[in-house]
């Protein structure tokens, strides 16, 4: 699967990518941040700073928070009420102060990076763009945006383990282009942060599998670890990991001599303990704070998140193919991986990671966010990319490089299309999580 794949670059096609990328991301740092999530995010930064680790599960909620405005930014500061006006403006109860779908892991980034490149003390969050002053909000708008900048240039180093360079090219190229991953990277929104995560586990765990090293191995699982205190939905990327290694040792799954070794195999061992001992002090210390002793008070249920409960089951596939066409070319893997042996055990690791998320998020989540899917798409983009060079290849054994033309058209038109829908939603505040749904 691996076997005479290296990791040396061509630096300069990636770097210009990731130039390009940089460049239409930059938005991040002089937009308003003052949606609910975002205000979320930094309260439970500053409440993290101000408090560290004491009882940590009990202070790490929005509590007390009171949200002060000075017609340039928002400053979210600590009050005296346990539903302070965070809570009470946006009209939900106590309830949804308690972080149950917002671990930890991102707002002690936001913290970390307040600490390094804020001279003051505050949370600053610009109120209006083109804020004069948005430098103060640069500790935050710089996790989102580095973590983006990150994640396409590890799916570029995944395709290439996995397939070739310049597979792991376009599905860069296709990841930096995405609507979806440029509307969350205009947000202070975790979501980049655990697509990160969730690629570094895959690609640690690909150099645990060619090297045989236990090492990379126990780095795959810190990465598990971290991305599930993310979002919880990182924890997934283990299913994938866990399918893959019997998969690709099938054949030994029938012969009791080998069985057992197979099904405990060190590396795989290492990465689901070392993702438990990051992820299990949070998960117990919450359920000690808050579902053992907290009241039982029930959640509100938002206007929009009715709208969005509402949705299909099928929003997250229709959506993405709608919002960049190109992805059909990852179907297009996928649908081969069941007539064609080549590069099986490959896609048979990207189609478990995308159909795992898919699934879940589908089947049992009930709040349906184009977002929510943004983990799986590095998968989709590798599939794509394998597509697009076949289709390429195959164009040009026709006509001298017709297939080079017809994927360079294929990108500009897909890339002119998504930067057009996300640009209304980053700009104009229309709604791309509801296009076409």
């Amino acid at each position: 699967m691996l076997k005479g794949k290296d990791l040396k670059f061509s630096f300069l096609p990636i770097f210009f990518v990731l130039i390009f990328a940089a460049f239409l991301r930059l938005p991040i740092f002089y937009l308003t941040h003052t949606n609910f999530d975002e205000t979320a995010y930094t309260s439970l930064a500053m409440k993290l700073d101000s408090y560290g680790f004491k009882d940590f599960a009990k202070n790490f909620n929005l509590h007390f928070v009171d949200i002060y405005s000075n017609g340039y930014f928002n400053v979210p500061v600590i009050g005296n009420k346990s539903v302070g006006n965070l809570l009470a403006m946006s009209g939900v109860n106590y309830e949804n102060g308690i972080p149950t779908h917002r671990p930890p892991a991102f707002s002690f980034l936001l913290m970390l990076s307040h600490r390094i490149f804020s001279s003051n003390g505050q949370y600053f969050m610009s109120s209006f763009s083109g804020n004069p002053y948005w430098h103060l909000q640069f500790y935050a708008a710089l996790v989102p945006f580095l973590f983006s900048i990150l994640s396409i240039f590890f799916t570029y180093t995944l395709g290439k383990m996995l397939f070739s360079e310049r597979i792991g090219l376009y599905a860069a190229l296709m990841l930096s282009l995405t609507p979806v991953e440029l509307v969350v990277t205009s947000k202070i929104w975790a979501d980049t942060t655990l697509t990160f995560f969730t690629v570094m586990t895959a690609v640690f765990y690909f150099l645990s599998v060619r090297r045989n090293n236990i090492m990379f191995a126990l780095l795959s699982g810190i990465c598990a670890g971290i991305a599930f205190l993310t979002k919880f939905t990182g924890g997934f990327i283990i299913l994938a990991i866990i399918l893959h290694h019997l998969w690709i040792n099938r054949s030994g799954l029938k012969k009791i001599s080998r069985f057992f070794g197979i099904l405990f195999d060190p590396k795989v061992v290492i990465i689901v303990f070392a993702a438990a001992m990051i992820s299990c002090p949070w998960l117990l210390s919450f359920r000690k704070t808050y579902v053992l002793s907290a009241p039982k008070i029930p959640v509100t249920i938002t206007p929009w998140l009715v709208s969005i409960g509402q949705r299909p089951r099928y929003v997250y596939l229709v959506n993405m193919l709608f919002q960049f066409p190109l992805y059909l070319l990852g179907c297009v893997s996928i649908f081969t991986f069941f007539i064609k042996k080549r590069d099986r055990d490959a896609k048979f690791f990207l189609i478990s990671w995308f159909a795992a998320i898919f699934l879940f998020l589908s089947l049992f989540l009930w709040c349906k966010e184009d977002r929510y899917m943004l983990l799986a798409y590095p998968a989709i983009a590798i599939l794509s990319g394998l597509a697009l060079v076949k289709l390429e290849r195959a164009l040009n054994e026709k006509l001298f490089l017709s297939g080079y033309f017809v994927s360079s058209v294929l990108i500009i038109l897909t890339g002119l299309w998504a930067l057009k829908l996300s640009s209304l939603f980053t700009f104009f505040s229309t709604d791309l999580m509801k296009c076409p749904f």
